[in-house]
């Protein structure tokens, strides 16, 4: 469980860290930074309604690129747990968890495809909260 919280605050740091690089290469994010700018220049000459009009496009833009890099964001964290739970199975696969602890590995595999069906139909927080439960069911497993 300790192992987990690390982890999980080791990826939040990655995810925060990676997140602003994603919102700068977004390219709404980088039309609406240039509208800023053309509205910052259209104000300086006076062309207030023409300021008005790209200062009002860039806000817009500024809220889709973030929306869009949340987004973003949340499939990768989903694709990030999918892919541990993965290697937890394959873990328990290789120690012959399938017989030695036939509950708990069921309970994985089914949970893992739940969490690969949300992963597929694009619902992230399902698949993330499904990699968990997929992952912490083999938690107790050890090689016999």
């Amino acid at each position: 469980m300790k192992a987990t919280v690390i982890l999980s605050l080791l990826l939040l740091a990655v995810v925060t860290a990676g997140a602003q690089d994603l919102l700068r290469s977004n390219p709404n994010y980088v039309k609406a930074r240039e509208m800023q700018l053309q509205a910052d220049q259209a104000y300086n000459r006076g062309d207030y309604d023409k300021a008005a009009q790209l200062a009002d496009d860039s806000r817009k833009l500024l809220s889709q690129a973030e929306t869009e890099t949340t987004a973003r964001i949340q499939q990768l964290r989903a694709n990030g747990w999918k892919n541990r739970a993965a290697e937890r199975i394959a873990y328990a696969k290789g120690i012959k968890a399938d017989v030695a602890y036939p509950e708990p590995w069921a309970k994985a595999n089914a949970l893992y495809d739940t969490a690969q069906k949300a992963y597929d139909a694009k619902d992230y927080d399902a698949s993330i909260a499904a990699s968990q439960a997929s992952y912490s069911a083999l938690d107790g497993i050890r090689p016999k």
